[in-house]
């Protein structure tokens, strides 16, 4: 999903990150529920600091993905759909 320029540059962001980070997600059977599932795979791939969480909430917008501190669940951001359009 990807591309490699993408990667690289996201490879070396991630480097810097100082505590843990969790992607939870919140699907349903749409396709771009499975292409969100392969986005946040792909992004937990570039760092060891960066886990994906399966929503139990069910979520107020599906699909979409929280990125937040594993540490501190009130520091979020929600992406909707897919951020890339």
């Amino acid at each position: 999903m990807l591309d490699a320029s993408i990667r690289s540059q996201l490879t070396t962001h991630f480097a810097n990150l100082v505590t843990e980070v969790e992607l939870v997600t919140s699907l349903d059977d749409s396709p771009v529920s499975q292409q969100t599932v392969e986005l946040v795979a792909e992004l937990a791939e570039l760092s060891p600091r960066i886990t994906v969480v399966a929503g139990t909430d069910g979520g107020a917008r599906t699909p979409s993905f929280v990125v937040r501190r594993a540490s501190d669940h009130g520091v979020a951001a929600t992406f909707a759909g897919l951020p890339m359009g």
